[in-house]
């Protein structure tokens, strides 16, 4: 039996941990490989981030996942994103849906999962199944220790806040061409 891989996206906010995702996901579908799970949208008004969308990468609905209200959390007031709880609801249910499948995307793992339990919980079984051949998460730099608890062999690429996107994207798509079988033809 082949184990599938795991490779954790991990950094800072705002250091293209997401955008990395988006190049991978149209990176896949240009190679017509098999891709599902949910990746992040960041909406922007005058330049200030103000919600968090999901996608659903089978079929490109979209749902607010949070929006944008520092200190809305007593116990921890450094959070500033509000979750709606119906999109984790929604989340879970893409989630289960989306094994088997080759590429599995979940874009991110964060708090709510990790430490309460609750968000997009599902992911845990679906990971679990391994039934997927690579599966990319998004994981906060603050919650790293606890995904390799977690994950212990997952392989962990963290964007640096000045370094370049291009060399976490670039390592991803070398591993996406090994895994399924993809040759360059320059």
């Amino acid at each position: 039996m082949i184990i599938p891989e795991i490779v954790i996206i991990s950094g800072s906010e705002g250091v293209g941990k997401s955008t990395t995702c988006e190049r991978i996901e149209q990176y896949a579908r240009v190679k017509q490989i098999e891709i599902s799970g949910i990746r992040s949208a960041i909406e922007f008004s005058n330049n200030e981030k103000i919600a968090i969308n999901s996608i659903d990468l089978r079929d490109g609905t979209k749902v607010k996942l949070a929006y944008y209200l520092q200190g809305w959390d007593i116990k921890r007031p450094e959070r500033k994103w509000k979750f709606n709880e119906l999109a984790f609801l929604w989340g879970n249910k893409v989630l289960v849906n989306s094994i088997p499948t080759g590429l599995l995307m979940i874009d991110e793992i964060g708090y709510q999962e990790i430490e309460n339990e609750k968000g997009w919980n599902s992911c845990f079984s679906v990971l679990k199944s391994g039934q997927f051949d690579l599966a990319i998460l998004v994981i906060r730099k603050t919650l790293i220790n606890s995904a390799k608890i977690i994950w212990p062999n997952a392989e962990i690429m963290d964007i640096k806040e000045d370094g370049p996107t291009e060399n976490a994207f670039n390592s991803i798509k070398d591993k996406i061409d090994l895994i399924f079988g993809i040759r360059d033809t320059k």
